[in-house]
């Protein structure tokens, strides 16, 4: 594959994976105004969006081969551990991170579609 169409997809899924990311947050962050009676069930919805998230992270870590992706799935798990421990301050910072990662992977995609034109 040549190289501007590696980083067509890269971006593609670096921007896909981004608006996951912020939904998540979002999501996370109202944990804090929930009573204590709706926290388990947002526990398990938020679960369930970030084992799904997961998947779309390891479908573009399939699709790309870019350590990013690789580097993010990982970050998703233990966001998941943090939320199963009801540790959100660590989850929020653990997400914060993974869009880190996901950025940068962006940023050399972007590099290359910009060098091409493309962009």
């Amino acid at each position: 594959m040549s190289q501007a169409k590696e980083a067509f997809l890269t971006f593609h899924y670096v921007e896909k994976t981004k608006s996951n990311l912020i939904i998540a947050t979002n999501l996370l962050d109202t944990f804090t105004s929930l009573q204590d009676s709706e926290v388990a069930g947002a526990e398990k919805i938020f679960v369930a969006y970030m084992n799904a998230l997961l998947q779309e992270v390891n479908v573009a870590a399939n699709a790309t081969r870019a350590k990013g992706f690789h580097d993010a799935s990982v970050k998703v798990k233990e966001t998941v551990e943090k939320i199963e421990q009801h540790d959100y301050a660590s989850a929020m910072k653990i997400l914060s991170e993974t869009m880190t990662i996901i950025t940068t992977e962006g940023s050399s995609a972007a590099e290359v579609l910009e060098a091409h034109g493309l962009i």
